[in-house]
C-alpha cells in the first residue's frame, strides 16, 4: 500500500489536477532506470492541464531519474499523444516536436528490456513511434553485453535508424535496418573506428530483444555487418575486425570473421547455436602469421618468439558463445607449420603453453646437456605437427621441431584448462655441418687430429644416416604443471647395429 495525494483546481471551465506520491510500498517491475523495490521511496508527481480547446498536457516526474512530457489531442474516443519528450537526469525541455524524443543522461539503462516493452506497445494502433535519441549513459545493456560511458545520437527514417556512437567500448556510426526478406530479425551495419570486446551485462540486463515487427522466431539475433578498424581486447589492439553473420533457424551463422594486422590474419567461419538450446560454437579457422613474435606480442606475450612465419588451420568447437571460449569443452583439430625463428626466455606467467615447445624446462634442469644447443634461446628452422583436442586436452604424436642445433620430437598430451602435461620429448643434437663441444676441445688441443676426427664424423654421418647424432640423443618425460614441470630423463635411445661390410676378393 502506498500514499497518494490528489489536488484539483478548476478555473474557467478548465480542470488541472496534480497527483503526488512517494511510491513507498509499490513495486515497479520495469527495466532500469525505472525499476524500484517496494521499500524504496521515490518522489512521483503527475500533472494534467488543458492547454487549448481540444488539447491537454500531461507531465510526470520520477525522482531524479527524469520526467515525461506529453502533448495530447482530445477526441470523443480518447486522448491521442502527438508529441512526447522523455527528459532523463537534469535535462529540461518541452515536447515541441512530433513523435517521441529521448534526451538527457542516465546512470544505467537496460535497453534490451525497454525494446521488449516497446514491441508490446507498438502492437497497438495508436502507439507513438520513437523518433530520436540524444543520450549519455553510464552503463547500458544491449544484446546481453554491457557498454559504458556511452553517448548515443540516433534519428529514425521509416523502419531504419542512423546512430552515432561514442563510448568506452566503441566509436563510430551504425545503421539499424528493420525486418526485410534478407534479414527477418533486422540488420545492424556498423563502421567503427574503435571497438573493444564488451563484458557480459549483469543479470538485471540479460533480455535479448527481437526486432520491431519481426515475426516470432526461434532465433532472436539480428544479421550483422560490422567493420572495426581497431579491435581491442584487454586493452590490446588485435587489428582490424570484419564480421558478417545472420540467423539461420536456431543458429547464428558466422559467414565471415576476419581479424587482420600487419603481423598476421585470422579468417574463420562457422555457427553459434544459442537460441532455445544449449549454447555451442563451431568454427573453421585459418591463421596466417607473418611474424609469430610480433603477433604474439599483440596478445600480451612480448619477446616470447623471434620471427617464425606460421600457418595454422583446423576446426574448433566448444560449449558457449563465440566470445566465451570454454577450455574444458573444447574439441577439434589443427595443423601447424612454422618457418625459421627462435624461442627466447619465457616468463612463466606468459605463454606457458609456448614454454612446453621452447624446451625451456629441459634447459633449466639439464644445462650441462643443452647449454651449447640453446644459448639464449632455442633457434628452429621449422615446426610441424598435427594436434587433436578432446575436452580441452591437446594430443599429438608427430610434433617436430627442427633447428640448426637439434631435432626435437614431442608426443603426448597437455590439458589447457588445468595447465598440466604428460609428454615424451626426444632431443637429438645436430652434429652435421657443426662441431660438437667435445670435437671443438679436441680441435684446440690437436688441430691435425681434430680435423681428422671432424672429417671422419662428417663422412660417417653421411654414409650411415646420422648414427652419431642418434648416439647423442636423449629422451625425457615431462609432466606436472606448465609453470613448474617435472622433467625426468628416461634414457638414451639405443641405435641399431650397423652390419659389417664385406669385400669380395
Amino acid at each position: 500500500m502506498t500514499d497518494w495525494q490528489l489536488t484539483m483546481q478548476v478555473a474557467n471551465d478548465a480542470t488541472m489536477w496534480t497527483l503526488d506520491s512517494t511510491l513507498r510500498g509499490a513495486t515497479i517491475d520495469l527495466p532500469l532506470p525505472i525499476a524500484k523495490a517496494a521499500a524504496d521511496a521515490i518522489p512521483f508527481k503527475m500533472q494534467r492541464q488543458v492547454t487549448a480547446p481540444g488539447h491537454d498536457a500531461l507531465a510526470m516526474r520520477y525522482g531524479a531519474v527524469g520526467r515525461l512530457n506529453l502533448q495530447r489531442r482530445l477526441t470523443p474516443t480518447g486522448a491521442i499523444t502527438e508529441r512526447a519528450l522523455l527528459a532523463l537526469g537534469t535535462t529540461e525541455g518541452e515536447a515541441d516536436r512530433r513523435g517521441l524524443w529521448v534526451r538527457g543522461d542516465v546512470a544505467a539503462l537496460d535497453l534490451d528490456g525497454w525494446l521488449a516493452i516497446k514491441r508490446q506497445l507498438d502492437s497497438g494502433a495508436d502507439s507513438l513511434p520513437l523518433t530520436g535519441v540524444d543520450l549519455r549513459v553510464g552503463t547500458m545493456g544491449i544484446f546481453g553485453r554491457q557498454l559504458s560511458d556511452l553517448r548515443i545520437g540516433a534519428s529514425r527514417g521509416g523502419d531504419d535508424w542512423q546512430l552515432d556512437l561514442r563510448g568506452r567500448e566503441l566509436v563510430g556510426t551504425a545503421r539499424w535496418q528493420g525486418p526485410a526478406p534478407g534479414w527477418l530479425n533486422g540488420r545492424i551495419v556498423a563502421r567503427l573506428q574503435r571497438f573493444t570486446a564488451p563484458p557480459s551485462a549483469p543479470p538485471s540486463m540479460t533480455a535479448i530483444p527481437t526486432a520491431e515487427g519481426a515475426p516470432p522466431a526461434a532465433n532472436p539475433w539480428p544479421s550483422v555487418d560490422i567493420v572495426a578498424e581497431s579491435f581491442l581486447h584487454k586493452d590490446r589492439d588485435l587489428g582490424r575486425l570484419e564480421l558478417i553473420a545472420h540467423p539461420s533457424e536456431s543458429d547464428w551463422r558466422i559467414e565471415s570473421l576476419k581479424l587482420s594486422s600487419d603481423d598476421g590474419t585470422l579468417v574463420a567461419s562457422g555457427w553459434w547455436r544459442g537460441a532455445g538450446r544449449a549454447p555451442r560454437t563451431q568454427l573453421d579457422t585459418d591463421l596466417e602469421v607473418r611474424d609469430a613474435g610480433k603477433y604474439l606480442a599483440r596478445f600480451g606475450m612480448p619477446d616470447a618468439v623471434r620471427g617464425g612465419r606460421t600457418h595454422i588451420h583446423g576446426q574448433l568447437e566448444w560449449s558457449g558463445s563465440p566470445q566465451a571460449f570454454d577450455y574444458p569443452t573444447l574439441n577439434g583439430m589443427f595443423r601447424v607449420e612454422t618457418g625459421s625463428g627462435q624461442f627466447v626466455k619465457l616468463d612463466p606467467g606468459l605463454g606457458k603453453l609456448l614454454g612446453v615447445l621452447s624446451l625451456q624446462a629441459l634447459k633449466r634442469r639439464f644445462t650441462f646437456d643443452f647449454q651449447d644447443l640453446f644459448g639464449e634461446g632455442f633457434a628452429f628452422d621449422e615446426i610441424t605437427g598435427d594436434v587433436r583436442i578432446q575436452d580441452g586436452v591437446m594430443k599429438s604424436d608427430n610434433l617436430k621441431i627442427v633447428g640448426p642445433s637439434a631435432r626435437v620430437a614431442i608426443a603426448g598430451e597437455t590439458n589447457i584448462a588445468n595447465e598440466t602435461q604428460k609428454l615424451r620429448v626426444r632431443v637429438q643434437p645436430t652434429l652435421s655441418g657443426t662441431v660438437s663441444v667435445g670435437a671443438a676441445a679436441l680441435l684446440l688441443a690437436n688441430p691435425i687430429l681434430g680435423a681428422a676426427v671432424g672429417a671422419g664424423t662428417l663422412l660417417a654421418q653421411t654414409a650411415l644416416k646420422d648414427p652419431i647424432e642418434q648416439m647423442f640423443a636423449y629422451e625425457y618425460a615431462v609432466s606436472g604443471n606448465w609453470s613448474d614441470p617435472i622433467v625426468e630423463r628416461t634414457g638414451r635411445p639405443a641405435t641399431a647395429a650397423v652390419p659389417a661390410q664385406t669385400t669380395k676378393q
